[in-house]
């Protein structure tokens, strides 16, 4: 193996530790809340994490998916009323 590839085959097998750590600092926190809060009132103060709702009781919440596949499309705000 040259030294490049070394190189190269170290740092993927670095990267792998380091994404799952970044991931998980990115994700933590709405799962915490979501914990404490529950799913309706996590999502309901906090508009990031509302964003990543795409379907909740049945109802398709995001308008382009929505479109693009010609289904009905309720806002997430009226799902959770």
């Amino acid at each position: 193996m040259t030294p490049s590839a070394k190189v190269a085959s170290s740092l993927t097998a670095c990267s792998k530790p380091l994404f799952a750590m970044a991931l998980t600092g990115a994700t933590l926190p709405f799962g915490i809340a979501i914990a404490n809060k529950g799913f309706e009132q996590a999502v309901r103060d906090d508009a990031t994490l509302a964003l990543g709702v795409n379907v909740y009781r049945g109802k398709l919440t995001i308008p382009s998916v929505a479109e693009a596949h010609k289904l009905a499309y309720t806002p997430l705000d009226k799902v959770l009323a």
